[in-house]
């Protein structure tokens, strides 16, 4: 897996910056349930209620967004912040889409042995997948306000109201899908999963952004911190993994 991921940058005739894994979430039953059941309903609310916009279609022409794996050219590598929370990766592709060509963007088959850590649902916002939903919408919503589309007053609720009608279209697609392919769904489990992550998004909404911690860029810190910082990080690396 690791291979084909950093083949897309490392072979000269490919050339990409930035390219993203995806795999399967299924074996025995279907799983993804923040990105199935929250993330893409959620998109694809904002684009019926706010129409296509750059950002929200180039996220939406990933297979597996919140996929964690992902490979990066080191000169962008060392020119972007990184979140401190369940936001990163939604915010990272939000990065990507300012400051690289889309023909320098991949996505790379992870094959179908992935061996996924499932998060548990949680009940509420400091734990499981609540906590989880609640901080990728807080990253979606700073990055659109960046991009001139800010949630608020009656756009706000038109997106909530869409989003529980797109979260029940993705329910019946995956029951649908389940029963297709003789797998095991669970409604009322399901169900439940949706109610928590409209009660997220709720609160996402309502209340202001936390202050976000942000592991400063490489070069910012090269450039603010001390110019010999990287050498110094990799020599103690380095040093640390020979004892």
């Amino acid at each position: 897996m690791l291979s084909r991921l950093c083949f897309a940058g490392l072979e000269p005739e490919l050339n990409y910056g930035y390219s993203k894994m995806y795999y399967s979430r299924v074996t025995d039953r279907i799983y993804g349930r923040v990105s199935r059941l929250f993330l893409a309903p959620l998109l694809h609310a904002l684009v019926r209620v706010a129409g296509h916009h750059p950002l929200l279609d180039f996220l939406l022409s990933f297979r597996y967004p919140l996929s964690g794996e992902y490979a990066m050219q080191s000169e962008f590598a060392g020119a972007i912040p990184m979140r401190g929370d369940w936001g990163l990766e939604i915010g990272l592709l939000c990065d990507v889409f300012r400051r690289m060509e889309p023909n320098r963007v991949c996505q790379v088959d992870g094959g179908s042995n992935y061996d996924h850590k499932h998060q548990p649902l949680g009940s509420d916002a400091d734990s499981g997948l609540y906590k989880m939903s609640k901080e990728i919408a807080h990253a979606l919503f700073e990055h659109l306000a960046d991009e001139g589309l800010p949630m608020t007053g009656a756009l706000q609720a038109a997106v909530v109201s869409s989003y529980h009608r797109e979260s029940r279209e993705a329910l019946k697609r995956y029951k649908n899908l389940a029963v297709i392919n003789g797998l095991p769904f669970e409604m009322t489990a399901e169900q439940h999963a949706v109610e928590l992550f409209s009660k997220a998004l709720g609160e996402a909404m309502d209340e202001p952004c936390p202050e976000q911690v942000t592991l400063g860029s490489w070069k910012d810190i090269q450039g603010a911190v001390r110019p010999d910082f990287v050498m110094r990080f990799l020599s103690v690396v380095a040093e640390d993994q020979a004892g």
